[in-house]
């Protein structure tokens, strides 16, 4: 019984690889601009990075990608292309 237990959880830990078309993300103002204020940009640059570091780990996770708008305002992951995410306006 425990080499059976051992066996069902080995299978299932086993890495399940989601093809997502991308991990990259780019990160703007609310309004759409790029970010431009000094403190906003490293603010941008945390995010993006974590953004992207979620994707690859959920994607090796097996997870579905997300439905999330593209640079060029749809849905559609075309190569080369990232998910877009914003800031909220700052206090």
């Amino acid at each position: 019984m425990r080499i059976l237990l051992a066996l069902v959880v080995v299978a299932w830990a086993a890495p399940v690889s989601a093809q997502w078309p991308t991990t990259s993300w780019v990160v703007l103002e609310g309004s759409g601009a790029p970010v431009a204020s000094a403190d906003r940009v490293e603010f941008a640059q945390r995010h993006d990075g974590m953004l992207e570091s979620a994707s690859r780990w959920y994607s090796a996770l097996g997870f579905p990608a997300p439905r999330v708008i593209t640079e060029d305002a749809n849905f559609d992951v075309r190569p080369g292309e990232s998910h877009v995410a914003f800031l909220k306006p700052a206090p």
